[in-house]
């Protein structure tokens, strides 16, 4: 894809740290370049952006340059919600709480979909605004969002956290969210505009555009749907920040595997597949830690080992069941979490003999049978079946797709796999999976509000 025209480097606040006689030297030299404000102490961090930095060592200080946001005395309160949630989720409560606002930021977010509307407001701190692109490269949506998260506060350095880890930064998070909550393949690029202050906005290139896989022209589309027309709704955005912080960590980790599976669908599917179903077993787990007690767990699964532990010592028992909740049972979990989720049949169907049967015993049965493939993928190598990954058969153009796989058997690239072990193309499970998780996120917003803390 092209380079982005206006590209240059963008102005960020910029940290100095050192020890000793050098850093005075780089003290003045900053402050007679026009910095204002430059304090010297021992060793200091790196501000790259707001969720994203590194630290040199030790003890800090900030130090203010041309662009640094003003610092602020942090609370318990704001030290304590820093600790809890993805960033996304985090920067929504400081608003609803009225936390102070450290400036803003445009972010494009790309995409194959045709795109209709735009939600000015309605999502606290976010606006997304309607892109109108004039070709495929061109951003589908403009992400304007307000920062309320102290970027000058950072976490305990001494021991690895993931707790608020989801692999993507503020403005993928949503964007995540938003492939979620349409069906559609949205990825944020970086940052093109910031407010430094009031008064003044920086521009600059977007130097993290994602790279695009589109699908070849001369065989079918793998997910036929995720390109059609989609409607910019604020349910279930709106929901979001209502959530637990743990429920709202889990939704954030599997709307990002969700999204890198569409993302990617064209050219590697078999990889999507591995993607939905992390996606999946991530709310399912959350589903059985969030919904019953890690002992309980424990004694459903291994009812002999927690007899013998209570008969020990009772804390013990709790100590193993915590320890071990997120691990057991994990295909009857995944299993019923299908059973509990799955969706009803699409709306649009294709004629009766490419329709997939939609009984709960047999949709069960297919449900583990794409388990144990994708056990099989993971552990042994051996890639999903090709009749699963290529794009769905069409009787007339502009019809439901396929929800099968055809024939009663398939012979390609040396394996043979009959209907049976191979059900359904990858564009039916996207269905799925996406139903499953918005019904999960539904239960989410609507179950009472008991916090439980991100693990």
């Amino acid at each position: 894809m092209a380079k982005p025209i206006g590209h240059r480097r963008q102005s960020r606040p910029r940290w100095i740290g050192t020890d000793g006689k050098r850093g005075n030297e780089i003290a003045s030299e900053k402050a007679s370049r026009g910095a204002t404000k430059i304090r010297v102490g021992r060793i200091f961090a790196i501000n790259v952006d707001p969720e994203r930095r590194a630290i040199l060592a030790g003890p800090w200080r900030p130090v203010r340059c041309q662009g640094a946001q003003e610092t602020h005395a942090v609370s318990e309160v704001e030290k304590q919600r820093a600790e809890a949630g993805p960033a996304s989720y985090r920067n929504w409560r400081a608003k609803n709480e009225g936390a102070p606002y450290f400036g803003g930021s445009e972010v494009p977010l790309y995409s194959d979909a045709q795109v209709a509307g735009e939600l000015p407001e309605g999502l606290g701190p976010y606006a997304l605004r309607n892109g109108h692109p004039a070709e495929l490269g061109d951003p589908a949506i403009v992400l304007v969002l307000d920062s309320h998260l102290n970027a000058n506060q950072l976490p305990p350095m001494d021991k690895t956290d993931t707790a608020s880890f989801t692999g993507s930064w503020l403005g993928d998070e949503i964007a995540a969210l938003l492939a979620l909550s349409c069906g559609a393949r949205f990825m944020a690029g970086a940052q093109t505009r910031h407010r430094v202050d009031s008064t003044r906005w920086v521009m600059m290139g977007d130097r993290d555009r994602p790279v695009f896989f589109p699908s070849r022209k001369d065989r079918p589309r793998v997910l036929p749907r995720v390109v059609e027309t989609t409607t910019l709704l604020p349910e279930p955005l709106a929901s979001f920040p209502t959530l637990s912080p743990a429920n709202a960590m889990a939704l954030t980790r599997a709307a990002r595997s969700y999204r890198d599976g569409l993302w990617i669908a064209e050219v590697e599917p078999e990889l999507s597949w591995l993607l939905f179903v992390s996606a999946l077993e991530v709310a399912a787990v959350q589903q059985q830690v969030d919904g019953t007690e890690p002992i309980e767990i424990l004694r459903s699964s291994k009812g002999k080992l927690v007899a013998r532990l209570e008969s020990v010592d009772p804390a013990i028992a709790q100590e193993v069941a915590a320890a071990l909740a997120r691990e057991l049972r994990a295909t009857a979990r995944f299993l019923d979490f299908m059973d509990r989720f799955m969706p009803p049949p699409p709306p649009k169907r294709p004629p009766a003999a490419l329709q997939l049967d939609w009984s709960p015993q047999t949709l069960r049965r297919m449900m583990k049978t794409v388990y144990e493939l994708r056990s099989n993928a993971l552990h042994e190598g051996v890639p999903f079946p090709p009749p699963m990954c290529s794009g769905p058969h069409m009787l007339v153009k502009g019809e439901a797709p396929s929800e099968t796989t055809l024939g009663l058997a398939t012979f390609m690239r040396g394996g043979v796999w009959t209907q049976e072990d191979a059900p359904f193309p990858l564009h039916t499970f996207e269905y799925m999976t996406r139903g499953a998780l918005l019904a999960w996120w539904k239960a989410l917003a609507d179950a009472p509000k008991t916090a439980r803390p991100v693990q």
